[in-house]
């Protein structure tokens, strides 16, 4: 009997385990392959671009970006600074196809006297993190994203993806997400 008893509990454990396992929800979030520095309402902006492919609605969703730097304190002591960078919305009621993140680069920024060749100096990089519930299961779902200072794009802007049919539905064309155009001369600002 308890040859039987320990054989059923160690049956269903290792069934319960393996449903756990194998149940929980991946996030499936994509992001871009590059950041992207270009005006916005007449202000310097860094942007990255956000997609869910889940085939369901994530709620709140929130969002961080951060920016991991080396500095030398005044000890002359290396160190690597991880600084936030607020978003213009960092929250998402319901994440469903797309979520353009962005961080205006303004005097209360910390890249405000950023150049390519200080960031590239200081070997900057860039860690998004996205998190939400999913609406169906109820779980918890995270990704992130990590960039170098090389990814960014200066004076670019992301392709639009959104296209119009001709019956006047809209469509996502997630083949160009990714791609990235220059600004026009008029568009343009100087990376100083």
């Amino acid at each position: 009997m308890i040859e039987i008893f320990i054989g059923l509990m160690s049956l269903a454990l290792i069934t319960g385990i393996m449903f756990a396992r194998f149940s929980r929800p991946r996030a499936r979030f994509l992001f871009t392959r590059n950041l992207v520095v270009r005006p916005i309402d007449g202000k310097l902006t860094l942007v990255i671009r956000a997609a869910n492919l889940r085939q369901n609605v994530v709620q709140d969703a929130s969002a961080q970006l951060r920016m991991l730097r080396d500095e030398i304190t005044q000890e002359n002591f290396r160190i690597r600074r991880v600084i936030d960078l607020p978003l213009v919305r960092s929250q998402h009621p319901m994440f469903v196809l797309g979520w353009t993140i962005m961080h205006v680069i303004d005097e209360s920024s910390p890249l405000i006297s950023e150049t390519v060749e200080s960031l590239k100096k200081a070997g900057a990089a860039f860690v998004l993190s996205v998190s939400g519930t999913d609406e169906t299961t109820g779980q918890l779902l995270m990704s992130r994203a990590e960039y170098s200072h090389e990814d960014i794009r200066w004076n670019a802007a992301f392709r639009d993806i959104l296209e119009e049919l001709e019956d006047g539905t809209l469509r996502l064309d997630y083949g160009r997400f990714h791609d990235v155009e220059p600004l026009t001369d008029s568009e343009i600002v100087n990376p100083t």
